[in-house]
């Protein structure tokens, strides 16, 4: 008897960050995003209210992973803030050493901005290979609570071929060593996501800028286009 081929679809964990209200709360969770991003930072235009934060975790608890995010806060706000809200995660994204992560009491995503000589450097390759061991020399120093790391676009950087050179660099890593499962962000949309999957099938994409109508507030249309890209159809028997 013939078996017929089904079709799966499987996603790439996505992390919609900068959420700052309970519709676009609900509009990632329904889209299928796994993670959501409460930024804690007050000169963010992304900021969050804790208040607000509360009602999203309060509607949502358990049915996407809520993450935290901060960035060179006292340690005492980190942590009362993530147990207000039973934070699923705490994101880093300023100068926390290892020590300091060690000390946050639930799972850490850690964040590193990806730097890049200038382009007459990198087209030769030098400092290549010492920059490439020095960053998983840094990263073996963090302790095991740190259970992911993002890898971003630092804010200075210059978008032209930050891109190409991130997925370059980040394959070229891959191809040596093991690391630990990562996110990627920095300037990702619908058009170019699907790329960073093919080549670097990274843990997890997050995306803010990429899917709003302006800092904070989601497009719904982006949102959707955004997780369309991020869907993989797979065939099985």
């Amino acid at each position: 008897m013939e078996r017929h081929k089904t079709k799966t679809i499987e996603m790439t964990n996505v992390k919609i960050c900068g959420i700052t209200n309970v519709d676009d709360a609900i509009l990632a969770n329904e889209l299928g995003a796994s993670f959501l991003g409460l930024i804690f930072v007050s000169s963010s235009p992304r900021s969050i209210e804790i208040e607000m934060a509360e009602r999203i975790a309060d509607r949502l608890r358990n049915q996407v992973r809520l993450v935290g995010v901060f960035q060179n806060s006292e340690l005492g706000e980190v942590k009362s803030i993530a147990e207000r809200l039973s934070l699923d995660y705490v994101q880093l994204h300023g100068f926390e050493g290892p020590e300091f992560c060690s000390e946050i009491e639930r799972p850490v995503i850690k964040a590193f901005p990806m730097k890049f000589h200038s382009p007459e450097i990198e087209k030769q390759g030098r400092s290549r290979r010492y920059d490439d061991v020095a960053l998983v020399a840094e990263i073996q120093r963090y302790p095991s609570n740190v259970q992911h790391f993002l890898f971003d676009k630092p804010k200075t950087a210059d978008s032209d071929g930050w891109l190409e050179n991130a997925m370059a660099r980040l394959a070229r890593i891959q191809s040596e060593c093991r690391l630990p499962p990562y996110f990627f962000a920095g300037g990702l949309h619908s058009q170019n996501v699907r790329q960073v999957i093919d080549t670097l099938h990274p843990f997890a994409i997050d995306v803010a800028s990429g899917v709003e109508a302006k800092p904070g507030i989601k497009d719904k249309r982006l949102m959707a286009e955004f997780m369309d890209a991020c869907q993989n159809s797979a065939a099985r028997t």
